[in-house]
């Protein structure tokens, strides 16, 4: 049913991901107008006559270099969007999987923290212009929300939610549910970013320390079947696939972000930029922590501190610096000591740039 208030919703970076979204936005009657903004001129008026013929909203494509501060600014003035989708980044999350050379393999061995460096600069650029342009709406981020979050709490620049992930995990045990014959439930779900490829893959891994476990309720009761309904369906076999159920999670997300839409409960990371991915209630657009009775914040952050550590991510400084655990920086050193070293985030730009050098 289209929303009765005029909704604009802006899409940076036009990869995958953002391109997946931005059809998703098109097709919806609750979205009267779309601008994707990318680099790429070709690629992006081709995006929108194609985004354009799967709906009725106006879709418009701008040039933008999401790395340019002042540019942003200038586009958040001029479109005034109720809702900013973050979802470019200096590397894919998936280019490394792609490779087979020794040092991909290290730094995969590392863990998603190691490439950090590749998610944090960008969606830091939007929310400085956020704040320097004074918008007042809402930014959903595709950026590894589970760190890139916590790190930008601490410098008073936390996006409104992330997408993907707890939520992705989220939406394969409501699949599961249904599967197994459940029709009614209320689900909650505490996960992380690092839980999601052994989630996907149907693989847990060989060890998880209770406190780092992700935490299923239904209605309201931890369950006793958390490994059957997080790894007891079908593997996923293509990975790159999983944009999809992220794309779909980030589409129903800005839709229950927007005035008017139904309430709706789901799991988002980076959730008022708390580390990894929690149960939340949206009302009237207004998005709300949903944890069961028995579930406390200062608990919830200590397991998603736990379950970052396979991320590679020991902690996260008061000034967003963050320590790598020595498993990461193991395999780091085999690399460069450099890559190693604590990551301030002034510092990810420069050391997105020495990734880069040993990948070439």
């Amino acid at each position: 049913m289209p929303m009765k208030q005029e909704t604009k919703v802006l899409v940076v970076g036009l990869g995958d991901l953002g391109s997946k979204i931005a059809i998703g936005l098109a097709s919806s009657p609750a979205i009267h107008e779309l601008v994707i903004a990318g680099r790429g001129v070709d690629a992006g008026f081709s995006l929108e006559r194609v985004a354009s013929a799967c709906g009725d909203c106006r879709v418009r494509f701008v040039r933008l270099d999401a790395m340019r501060m002042d540019d942003i600014s200038e586009i958040l003035h001029r479109e005034a969007p109720s809702v900013v989708v973050q979802a470019a980044s200096l590397l894919s999350p998936w280019f490394l999987q792609t490779r087979h050379d020794r040092i991909a393999r290290l730094i995969l061995q590392a863990g998603f923290a190691a490439q950090l460096c590749a998610q944090l600069p960008v969606i830091r650029t939007v929310m400085e212009a956020t704040r320097a342009a004074a918008y007042r709406g809402l930014v959903v981020n595709c950026s590894y929300p589970d760190a890139t979050h916590p790190i930008l709490a601490r410098m008073q620049l936390a996006p409104t939610a992330g997408v993907g992930n707890a939520g992705m995990i989220h939406r394969f045990i409501s699949s599961r549910l249904r599967a197994l014959g459940m029709r009614e439930f209320s689900l909650q779900v505490l996960a992380h970013h690092s839980d999601v490829l052994p989630v996907a893959n149907s693989r847990p891994r060989a060890y998880t320390p209770a406190d780092a476990a992700p935490k299923i309720y239904i209605d309201g009761v931890l369950s006793s079947a958390t490994a059957d309904l997080l790894y007891g369906a079908p593997p996923v076999t293509d990975g790159g696939s999983l944009n999809l159920v992220t794309a779909s999670h980030a589409v129903a997300l800005i839709h229950a972000l927007l005035p008017g839409a139904p309430p709706w409960k789901t799991s988002v990371p980076g959730a008022f930029g708390l580390p990894g991915g929690w149960p939340v209630q949206i009302e009237e657009g207004i998005m709300r922590l949903h944890l069961p009775d028995d579930l406390t914040v200062v608990v919830g952050e200590h397991c998603q501190s736990e379950a970052a550590k396979f991320d590679g991510i020991q902690d996260i400084a008061t000034d967003g610096t963050v320590i790598f655990t020595e498993g990461a920086c193991s395999a780091l050193r085999q690399v460069s000591h450099e890559l190693a070293a604590p990551m301030h985030p002034d510092d990810a730009l420069s050391r997105h740039g020495k990734l880069m050098n040993f990948l070439r």
